[in-house]
């Protein structure tokens, strides 16, 4: 397995500071996305390593490992580490600002990674859902069928 795409996106995830991406993270991306699509098991590597990353570069990859469940990928891969890794973020955010202490700067870096990133691509998410045959169409049939009736209703 090449090793190179991951190392490369994971090194641009640690120095990335939030805010728009340059060229050589881009190039990263990308190369992450090719061999996502011919290796599989780089997604679950590539989820491994999110709680070892700073919060932006970590919420990034979150990010992106969406999009490779969007666009086809297994959701097992990555959705476990994903949903763990905000989770533990979650205590962390200052809950009710009125009459409080300001965040401290690492609450305000959690805080506008959950709030203001598409951490889980909703928008993207429904518009699928709406085209016939979508993934988002998949997704919500899959979940209609794992429900049981409710009995005595």
């Amino acid at each position: 397995m090449n090793d190179a795409a991951l190392t490369n996106l994971l090194a641009a995830c640690r120095s990335y500071a939030g805010g728009r991406v340059d060229a050589r993270f881009n190039a990263a991306a990308q190369a992450f996305y090719a061999d996502a699509k011919v290796q599989p098991k780089i997604v679950t590597r590539a989820a491994r390593e999110l709680r070892s990353l700073p919060p932006p570069g970590a919420a990034i990859l979150a990010n992106m490992l969406g999009t490779v469940v969007e666009t086809g990928g297994s959701v097992e891969r990555s959705g476990p580490a994903v949903w763990e890794l905000f989770t533990t973020w979650l205590p962390q955010i200052h809950r009710g600002f009125a009459g409080r202490k300001e965040l401290s700067p690492r609450q305000q870096q959690l805080h506008s990674r959950c709030r203001g990133r598409r951490a889980y691509h909703q928008p993207r998410w429904q518009a699928d859902r709406r085209r016939p045959g979508g993934h988002g169409d998949r997704v919500a049939r899959a979940l209609s069928q794992e429900r049981a009736p409710v009995q005595g209703v």
